[in-house]
């Protein structure tokens, strides 16, 4: 499906009958190869790259093997995440990219609840239940009005009513915060205080009494400097841990 009619079909009000009639004169095609009649289709979807959270760096997630990988224990130059956990469902290969592409360039809004159902499955139990609630990383002022839609927004609150927690809107972000084609350092001083918390002290206090353990979403981890600096703002602003969950990792 084209840009434009991906954009066009998620951009109106739609009854039960006008959706029949659009799938009839547009039916549903997979998104990756246009085969199929399903938004991924098996043979796509098997092109998918899981990642064993057993065999992955338990601070950034980069699948490595289940030990603090190098990169995070660099001896001259430490990265100290504000987070306390790192966890992502795929590598970020050509499938995996081409998914996150269509999804938020590409206006193709109905693969939030697929993507929602694929963070799921993979989440782990133990995650389940240490979190109180979760939030996401927002799209900024200028991609919003240029996707007419907060990607991760939609992801989040279809996360978390899968497993049965609580969304939370907790972060503000900064102007432009386009980190693709930076190089780590580049990304790292681009996103400092590049969040703020959305809310007054009753929001803060609510977050502090009741949701202390955050779990807090993003597409894709690359060098976790994002991920970083909204951990920071949210930590400062009562959660007690935050751990992050992305759809896919580059590494």
């Amino acid at each position: 499906m084209s840009r434009h009619l991906a954009s066009w079909r998620n951009s109106i009000d739609r009854s039960p009958l006008l959706e029949a009639v659009i799938e009839l004169l547009y039916p549903t095609r997979c998104v990756l190869c246009e085969q199929g009649t399903s938004l991924l289709c098996a043979a796509c979807a098997a092109e998918l790259s899981y990642i064993d959270r057993r065999w992955a760096c338990p601070r950034c997630g980069a699948p490595f093997g289940r030990q603090i990988c190098t990169e995070c224990t660099e001896r001259d130059s430490p990265r100290r995440f504000a987070f306390s956990e790192a966890f992502s469902v795929l590598e970020y290969n050509q499938v995996a990219k081409a998914l996150v592409r269509v999804y938020k360039d590409g206006g193709e809004r109905r693969l939030a609840v697929l993507i929602s159902q694929i963070m799921a499955r993979a989440l782990p139990l133990e995650w389940r239940l240490w979190a109180d609630a979760l939030c996401w990383v927002p799209a900024d002022p200028v991609a919003r009005r240029r996707r007419n839609f907060d990607h991760l927004r939609l992801i989040a609150e279809g996360l978390a009513a899968l497993l049965g927690l609580e969304p939370l809107d907790l972060l503000v972000k900064r102007g432009s915060l386009d980190q693709r084609g930076l190089t780590r350092g580049e990304r790292q001083q681009n996103a400092q205080d590049a969040f703020s918390f959305k809310g007054g002290h009753g929001v803060a206090a609510k977050l502090k009494a009741r949701c202390p353990h955050l779990l807090l979403l993003d597409d894709v981890f690359t060098t976790g400097a994002t991920m970083n600096a909204a951990t920071e703002t949210l930590l400062a602003a009562g959660a007690s841990d935050v751990r992050t969950l992305t759809l896919a990792r580059v590494w």
